[in-house]
């Protein structure tokens, strides 16, 4: 069970592993960059809650390349259909960042931005993440 504390996402390895320790590492600096913006969706400190979510698109862009390139090299089969959701993703935090840098209600912008990330990053490593996994581990066998 996905463990969620007080809005936090609590990092449980049995259960978001894909068993490629660099990706882990990645899916938990994004874990902690979500958890940092749930936890500053508040503040009157517009400069630095921008500063984490661009952090977190640009970090995303990084992971996303380190994540495609492995399946790559495993010859993983659904590597296209997972670019291209990793694409989707990408245009729609992109356009979160950019909602929230113009004037408006960034308190609104913020809480619609963090439940994506958290349904998103969740949903992709339990489903799709997971089948380059067992893709892995069957190719190993």
């Amino acid at each position: 069970m996905i463990t969620i504390i007080k809005d936090r996402i609590e990092w449980d390895h049995s259960l978001f592993s894909v068993g490629i320790e660099k990706i882990d590492d990645q899916h938990k600096v994004l874990v902690q960059l979500i958890n940092s913006i749930q936890l500053k969706k508040n503040s009157k400190d517009k400069d630095f809650i921008e500063k984490i979510v661009n952090t977190l698109v640009v970090y995303v862009e990084k992971h996303f390349h380190d994540e495609e390139q492995i399946m790559q090299n495993m010859g993983f089969p659904g590597l296209g259909k997972h670019k291209e959701k990793h694409g989707k993703f990408d245009q729609i935090a992109r356009e979160f960042a950019q909602k929230f840098s113009q004037p408006g209600d960034q308190a609104v912008v913020l809480e619609q931005l963090v439940a994506y990330l958290k349904k998103w990053l969740i949903s992709h490593i339990l489903v799709e993440d997971k089948a380059y996994k067992d893709y892995l581990f069957r190719k190993l066998d």
